[in-house]
């Protein structure tokens, strides 16, 4: 039987564990920089003093809701051979003609809709939606609330926040961050910060 673990014990995994119970699943344990605390009973182990990565049966998923640090342990477990798998929350609708690839987690309320490609180590948060023929890159967090029309393309290590929206046919760069609120009505290059209504850049971010 396989092991599932779930990298990360802050407030976002709590969201996660619950979502994986509801869908049957039993968490093994947690992982994380420290140990010696639990969640919702689970206990949370030191990722370095751990023999977990001799178990070539085990899957994980990583509960952190920051992109570059997701990114960074969803690469570093990849690097252990061990599985992604995704969760998506009972409650959430998704499109058979959609594809979600692995390692991403789809909170309650959520719907995606047809073609629509989401892709690895991806947070779609609660009440988001996602219309038709859309593509998210990898390691995109799609906070609560936000809406994007169809065909709308986001890419990698995005931030889009809470509440924000996307008007058709639009292209986010990657590396970028769109503030809570925001309604984007043009195309935005990589590494953009965007905020306000309609959308503007207010600045370049850090490569």
């Amino acid at each position: 039987m396989n092991k599932f673990v779930i990298y990360g014990s802050g407030q976002h995994s709590y969201v996660v564990v619950e979502i994986a119970k509801q869908l049957g699943h039993k968490v093994s344990f947690l992982l994380d920089q420290k140990s010696g605390r639990s969640v919702y009973g689970i206990p949370v182990f030191k990722f370095e003093q751990h023999n977990f990565i001799n178990c070539s049966d085990t899957k994980f998923l990583v509960a952190i809701g920051d992109n570059n640090i997701r990114t960074k342990v969803y690469k570093k477990l990849l690097t252990f051979k061990l599985e992604p798998m995704n969760l998506i929350h009972p409650k959430s609708i998704v499109s058979e003609s959609s594809h979600i690839n692995d390692g991403t987690v789809v909170m309650g309320g959520v719907t995606i809709n047809s073609e629509t490609l989401i892709s690895q180590n991806c947070i779609i948060n609660t009440n988001s939606s996602i219309d038709h023929h859309c593509i998210i890159g990898d390691n995109v967090h799609i906070c609560p609330g936000v809406h994007l029309a169809g065909n709308v393309h986001v890419g990698d290590n995005t931030m889009l926040g809470i509440g924000s929206c996307v008007i058709p046919g639009i292209h986010i760069g990657s590396h970028c961050v769109i503030g809570a609120g925001t309604v984007v009505i043009n195309h935005i290059p990589d590494f953009s910060l965007v905020v306000g209504v309609p959308g503007k850049i207010v600045r370049k971010l850090n490569h």
